[in-house]
């Protein structure tokens, strides 16, 4: 982002809010990245089960955002629904770690190969303490309106009416995305290791203390932000805090700051904040709102086609933290002679390909696709969306190949049928698959966001980010319902189900197989609807027949 020709305060403003982004993305992550082993080790379940939970714990978390939107949209605002979500935030975090530090304490050794209570010996915990652990659980899930809040309230800050503002804002999703990136692999360095190592009390607690600070830092710039206000009918932004002469009215009538003298003020309050509304009661008043809802109702309903195209890309995202970990829990994860990775920090190879891809997308993709294109994003946000959507087909297609070399390699040497074996394969050979799904993250995740928050209506904005969340979500439950139904069809018999608690008699290899051609179905969708899509003003942009 060309930070240098901004104001210092939406500079500042910027960091603290990418600051505080960085920070819950280590705290969600710290939870999410290793909770597979949490519950095929201390929790007792099997692998079917676990991944069920996991799958369906992200896709609450992810679709929690859509109703929170509303409520900030509606009622609440972006600043208030960032202070509830995150007190709901640390609740949870903090019930969490409790619930850890009295469950029954089992070995990382034991719990990082995945086996259930009937193989480590201890008996499953407690009743109370699983409440305890679930409730804790889906509260942290509820407060995850929290980080599409904060990515909003961010956005909000940027004028898109300035030339150079609503340059600086498309580049703002990017490094969010970036940032965010750092925060995880923040995360996957440090938290598996103390989580399988040391003690999951600890490894819960760390997340809590991130968001207490991440909470801080946000509440310490409450002087450089600027809030939305709406006077009649006209929305204007007003900055609390102290007046800056260097940072004057903003070209946009839209963004309004504290004026900068006297003079100023009274311009301010007797132009722009003039109330010419029609009175209450007036019929035209009601007929206009009436129109208005209809038509943001309309605006949205025209996004919903690609929202559902997309969602064949996110049952095969909600592979990184379930399926892919638990391959990585049978190959040699072994550094040098004394040290072996954790397979949850496995995924800090996605989080560098994000960091990674997202800066060379911005600083370099861009501005050469630029001149090319002529268009100031250098390709449209479907494009974006699309070439990520093939390069996810890919990745699944890859990831087919590398778990049935691993199953021939287990095959080979006598290991069918000892579950906790170490396949004599080195796991770099997951490596493709989570580089490739890095930048998958890149071009469809922040493809997702900038798109269905520059499309919806700016009253909605709130909504329309929550939406790739939402698709993040949904892609969750189907994937947990596909992993339940094919164990149930498979198992059937005498048979070993594709997600057997022995990956080496698994087929995880077909599941990738059958998830690779539900993304091209999807692609050929998306790109149908896309070849026709007309996108909302300001963008100026007829069709995306270029896709």
């Amino acid at each position: 982002m060309e930070i240098g020709i901004l104001h210092p305060r939406l500079v500042n403003t910027y960091i603290i809010a990418t600051a505080a982004r960085s920070l819950e993305r280590f705290a969600y992550l710290g939870i999410e990245s290793n909770l597979i082993n949490y519950l095929t080790g201390p929790i007792g379940e099997s692998v079917a089960t676990a991944a069920a939970n996991v799958n369906t714990w992200v896709g609450v978390a992810s679709l929690v955002p859509i109703f929170g939107a509303f409520v900030a949209d509606s009622f609440l605002g972006c600043y208030k629904s960032i202070i509830i979500a995150a007190i709901l935030y640390i609740l949870g975090l903090g019930l969490l770690t409790l619930s850890a530090m009295i469950t029954p304490i089992v070995t990382g050794a034991s719990d990082s190969q995945g086996r259930t209570k009937n193989e480590l010996g201890p008996e499953s915990p407690a009743m109370h303490i699983k409440a305890l652990f679930f409730g804790s659980l889906y509260l942290i899930a509820l407060a995850q309106g929290y980080n599409t809040f904060l990515q909003a309230f961010g956005a909000n800050q940027f004028d898109e009416k300035h030339p150079e503002e609503s340059k600086a804002k498309s580049s703002f999703f990017n490094w969010w995305f970036c940032v965010g990136a750092m925060g995880a692999i923040a995360t996957h360095l440090i938290l598996p290791y103390i989580q399988d190592n040391i003690n999951w009390g600890i490894g819960f607690g760390i997340p809590f203390l991130a968001v207490i600070v991440g909470l801080i830092l946000f509440l310490l710039g409450n002087k450089m932000y600027r809030f939305p206000a709406t006077i009649g009918d006209k929305e204007v932004e007003i900055r609390y805090g102290k007046k800056d002469k260097g940072f004057k009215k903003s070209i946009s009538a839209l963004y309004i700051v504290a004026p900068s003298s006297s003079r100023e003020e009274s311009l301010l309050h007797g132009e722009f904040l003039k109330d010419d509304s029609p009175p209450a009661g007036d019929d035209s008043t009601n007929i206009n709102e009436t129109s208005s809802k209809t038509k943001e109702i309309k605006e949205v309903l025209r996004l919903f086609p690609i929202w559902v195209t997309c969602l064949t890309y996110t049952i095969g995202h909600a592979q990184s933290c379930t399926l892919f970990t638990k391959q990585a829990t049978t190959l040699d994860r072994s550094i040098g002679q004394s040290y072996s990775i954790p397979t949850a920090a496995l995924r800090i190879i996605i989080a560098l390909s994000v960091a990674f891809c997202s800066i060379i997308y911005d600083r370099i993709f861009i501005p050469i696709a630029r001149r090319i294109t002529r268009y100031p994003y250098g390709i449209t946000m479907l494009q974006r969306i699309g070439i990520g959507m093939a390069i996810s087909v890919l990745n699944m297609v890859i990831a087919a190949v590398i778990e049935k070399k691993r199953l021939k390699t287990a095959r080979d040497f006598g290991l069918l049928d000892i579950s906790n074996a170490t396949v004599p394969m080195t796991f770099w050979w997951l490596a493709p698959q989570y580089l490739l799904f890095g930048l998958v993250d890149v071009l469809i995740n922040v493809g997702m966001q900038e798109f269905f928050y520059d499309q919806v209506p700016t009253e909605l904005r709130c909504l329309g980010l929550s939406f790739s969340q939402g698709a993040i979500g949904i892609g969750d439950f189907l994937s947990s319902f596909l992993v339940s139904m094919i164990d149930k069809i498979t198992s059937q018999g005498s048979r070993e189900s594709w997600f057997s608690d022995n990956l080496n008699r698994a087929h995880v290899d077909y599941f990738y197989w059958l998830l690779a051609g539900i993304g091209v179905v999807g692609l050929i969708a998306f790109v149908c609807l896309a070849k026709s899509y007309i996108y909302r003003e300001p963008n100026n942009i007829k069709n995306d027949s270029d896709v």
